[in-house]
């Protein structure tokens, strides 16, 4: 398996608050109307469910993601119902030491050589915009 790490992105809530948010979908879809436009336009096309989170991505269709693993408060981890292509998403949220919290993601992905030289970059650059969007999402009470 490939992995592909994100940068680790400043959250404006704690760790605990993060972890509820996240664990649970349906309230994150509830703030969405407060994020500014160009966040909101990059989620027009996500469903957040109770127990998954639902996306487009072109030319693939819909992609139905289902936690697989919880391990609360600092990480939660994602895969796809069905895949033609075995890989998961880790959310990784560490406490930082003004107890706000940080976040990153990584995604490990089964590839061969050739498609690791075809989308590798694009893998990277993907898992680090995730993890800047989650970082930005409202946490707070």
């Amino acid at each position: 398996m490939s992995q592909y790490k994100s940068n680790s992105y400043p959250v404006d809530a704690t760790q605990e608050q993060v972890f509820n948010r996240l664990s649970n979908p349906t309230i994150l879809a509830d703030k969405i109307e407060a994020l500014p436009d160009d966040v909101k336009e990059k989620l027009s096309s996500v469903k957040f469910n109770p127990d998954s989170i639902v996306f487009n991505v072109p030319p693939v269709g819909e992609i139905k993601m289902v936690f697989s693993k919880v391990e609360a408060p600092n990480r939660l981890t994602i895969a796809p119902e069905s895949s033609p292509v075995p890989f998961s998403m880790s959310i990784d949220i560490d406490a930082t030491a003004d107890g706000k919290a940080s976040l990153a993601t990584c995604i490990d992905v089964e590839l061969n050589f050739f498609m690791k030289q075809m989308v590798g970059n694009k893998l990277n650059d993907g898992v680090d915009k995730i993890a800047e969007m989650l970082a930005r999402l409202p946490y707070g009470e």
